[in-house]
């Protein structure tokens, strides 16, 4: 039940104290039990290390391996069945780890799994670790841990797949790397588990404004998703670092060379862009504390132009920082991170307190998957997302609020739109909220006229001076190839045959339609390469469809007309086809009859807006569960990131 006093969950007729008792006892448990997972894990890894190490080294080459359903052609090995293999010759050894290397970076993914006999077993299902070989890497460890007399090495299970194999090492001793591995992934999961409980007790032990909650919420999930998201690995993260460091240059006043860098902050060694690898967490690691290295200068790899630099401000203060600091790449790296991390928190923040309605809708919207990866990264998305929030927030407060906005309040609102409109211009019909402030809340209606005039004029001004040209080139169609080596669609092609332009829009929205809003929420992660378990999305989106139908925070003579859902609905359906525009003219070749280019991730800003329109007083559930439906959410979370560790251990 409800109590009204301390708003939250009463616990049956245990007192305070006898839960705070009962906390304290399962949350000292818990630690102690975390702690002896982690000791037990470290002492076998360390066991079974020493052990191989005493065991020796072995090496076989190719020729001394018998290769069952390869075909070999000039030292590479064509899958012809689908389940081939290598069998080695008999190990009788205590075996740690096995490495596999290549003579060249794979030209694909490759699933590789090492069964492994004994004399009391044979090969079986039960007795079997597996791994796979990312795109462009060249080696791939897998720890067995066990003693071994025979082992067999299926490398691919798909016909077709090609590659080219140098050896394979059992007991190598530099493969300590995976005990890192394993140390790393129980201590992040160790972390979420702590970060779970000290939530859990905030929510029931206090009191707390929303907007605080979100607080605590934002920054234990940002820190995590910072460490587990591996550097690259989110869209377009080199490019948005290699921008972010010219704009840094220029912070430190080195304007003439603002295109030059010491090459050691460009050294991507381990780092695998679009994906999230192992390999990454292992040399952030082995790296984190050492000194800079120095080294000569070089021209930035391809920088994004900074004709609109305010969302790269951000990362470009953290990296100038670092630098004035000596810190390490590895260091600056992430404190560009966090910076953006910060700016994107504050922002949130200050939405989630400022509007009147949805609080805790702001507050899940604010933590997903996807929009804490995007935060947690240079990608300037977190600017993006994090200003739309704010801006929406303010127009809500304006519309909807109890008292009459202040000249500050229309100050923050001009400041927003200014900065939002020019950062993406799909995103600008977001500004036409602004008409729905009612005339009383304006001193006059000379204010009203001049403020939609400055939000609106002034907003515009800035997108013809920071994006005239990258809408000029959309509009034109270009005649160069796109990456598919073919023409993309163009305006002409739309004037003339608009039909089946409609069919094209129609035909994207029947079939991705759905998948963009999950992906909105974090399906696909990374590059779209880390997908999340389908039923964790369904779960947030559901709690967030519950948190805006459990608004306490609204007043009963501003309710939301119907009008004013129609006008919201035309917005986001403005923004979505302005989005699709855009990827219609700048990606998809004139042969595809999908838009290609679309992520979910470019709906983000326009979330708030789409609660509001289903968001309904009359189905306004009596409880409070807003407490209930953090909790739940953080706890989703968490399994997210646990899903993320491991996905990203055994690539």
């Amino acid at each position: 039940m409800l109590n009204p006093k301390m708003n939250h969950i009463t616990i049956g007729s245990i007192s305070e104290d006898q839960k705070k008792r009962l906390f304290f006892y399962i949350f000292t448990f818990c630690i102690f039990l975390i702690i002896a997972i982690n000791l037990y894990d470290f002492y076998s890894i360390n066991n079974g290390y020493n052990k191989g190490l005493r065991a020796g080294k072995i090496t076989f080459s190719p020729s001394s391996m018998k290769a069952n359903g390869y075909e070999i052609i000039k030292d590479q090995y064509l899958n012809k069945a689908g389940d081939s293999q290598f069998l080695l010759p008999p190990v009788n050894r205590f075996v740690n780890t096995v490495k596999i290397d290549f003579s060249n970076y794979s030209k694909q993914d490759l699933n590789i799994a090492i069964y492994y006999a004994d004399s009391t077993h044979g090969y079986s299902e039960k007795y079997v670790k597996s791994g796979m070989l990312t795109k462009d890497s060249s080696e791939l460890t897998i720890l067995i841990n066990s003693n071994v007399t025979d082992l067999r090495v299926d490398i691919g299970n798909k016909i077709g797949e090609e590659f080219s194999l140098k050896s394979i090492t059992i007991n190598d001793p530099n493969t300590f790397r995976e005990k890192n591995l394993n140390i790393f992934q129980q201590n992040i999961k160790f972390l979420a588990f702590l970060f779970i409980l000290l939530l859990t007790y905030i929510l029931i032990f206090y009191d707390g404004r929303i907007e605080r909650i979100y607080l605590v919420s934002a920054i234990g999930l940002g820190l995590l998703y910072l460490v587990i998201i591996t550097p690259f690995s989110v869209p377009d993260e080199m490019h948005h670092y290699q921008t972010a460091f010219q704009l840094s240059n220029i912070m430190m006043f080195h304007w003439k060379d603002s295109l030059l860098a010491q090459a050691t902050y460009f050294d991507y060694r381990s780092f695998a862009g679009h994906h999230n690898v192992s390999s990454a967490y292992l040399r952030t690691l082995q790296e984190f504390f050492l000194p800079i290295k120095q080294s000569e200068l070089v021209t930035i790899p391809m920088p994004r132009n900074l004709n609109y630099p305010g969302y790269y401000v951000p990362q470009a203060l953290g990296i100038a920082i670092a630098r004035l600091l000596d810190l390490n790449v590895i260091l600056t790296f992430y404190l560009g991170r966090t910076f953006n991390l910060a700016f994107y928190i504050t922002c949130v923040y200050f939405a989630i307190k400022k509007t009147p309605k949805l609080k805790t809708t702001f507050l899940l919207l604010g933590i997903t998957p996807m929009g804490m990866q995007q935060a947690a990264s240079y990608s300037y998305d977190a600017f993006i997302n994090a200003v739309s929030f704010l801006l929406i927030a303010y127009f809500i407060s304006a519309i909807y609020g109890e008292e009459k906005p202040t000249k500050k309040d229309y100050f923050f609102i001009i400041v927003a739109s200014i900065l939002l409109a020019p950062a993406k211009v799909v995103y600008f019909p977001i500004l036409f909220m602004i008409f729905l402030i009612p005339r009383r809340n304006f001193s006059s209606e000379k204010q009203r006229q001049i403020i939609i005039a400055i939000v609106l004029g002034v907003s515009l001004l800035f997108i013809l001076n920071f994006s005239v040209k990258p809408i000029l080139s959309h509009l034109s169609g270009a005649s160069t190839l796109n990456w598919e080596k073919q023409h993309n669609y163009t305006m002409s092609f739309i004037f003339h045959y608009p039909l089946k332009t409609i069919f094209i829009f129609y035909n994207t929205i029947i079939h991705n339609g759905l998948e963009y809003f999950m992906e909105s929420f974090g399906l696909r992660l990374s590059g779209l390469t880390l997908s999340l378990p389908l039923y964790v999305i369904w779960f947030l989106v559901l709690l967030v469809l519950i948190s805006a139908f459990n608004d306490n925070y609204y007043a009963k003579d501003s309710l939301i007309t119907n009008k004013e859902r129609v006008f919201y609905l035309i917005i986001s359906i403005t923004v979505i086809l302005i989005i699709m525009l855009a990827s219609f003219l700048g990606w998809t070749s004139d042969t595809r009859l999908i838009i290609a280019g679309v992520q979910g991730r470019y709906f983000i800003p326009i979330l708030p807006l789409f609660y509001l329109i289903i968001h309904n007083q009359k189905i306004n559930i009596k409880y409070n569960l807003n407490k209930i439906l953090i909790e739940c959410y953080v706890i989703l979370q968490g399994a997210t990131i646990i899903k993320i560790v491991d996905y990203t251990i055994v690539h």
